[in-house]
């Protein structure tokens, strides 16, 4: 269930009898309110739980088409895209600097 993707909040369950004879999560796509049949990708996941008090992890494979699988990856997608931004940011900052220094060094500028 990508539902909650935005908050990063991803639900992993069993699938039912009628959905395995259906093919959902294998011929359609598994996100629970999705039916499409084209262009499905598998995925591996690292899926953390709790059993009997004890933490554990396991690596789930889900099969999702296009759309569902932005919203499986948003979180990292939406870091990158912040982080990119703020190195062009800071690309240009030095880039004006660098144009000020020349600019200074051509006119013979020295700091007093």
């Amino acid at each position: 269930d990508l539902a909650g993707y935005k908050e990063g909040h991803v639900g992993f369950r069993w699938r039912t009898e009628a959905e395995v004879v259906q093919g959902k999560g294998q011929f359609h796509c598994g996100h629970r309110r999705c039916d499409s049949s084209s262009g499905l990708q598998s995925y591996e996941v690292d899926f953390k739980y709790y059993e009997a008090g004890h933490r554990k992890r396991a690596l789930v494979k889900a099969r999702l088409c296009e759309a569902c699988a932005y919203k499986l990856h948003y979180r990292h997608i939406k870091a990158a895209r912040k982080r990119q931004q703020r190195e062009e940011k800071l690309g240009r900052r030095s880039k004006r600097a660098k144009v000020d220094d020349d600019l200074e060094s051509t006119l013979g500028v020295v700091d007093v």
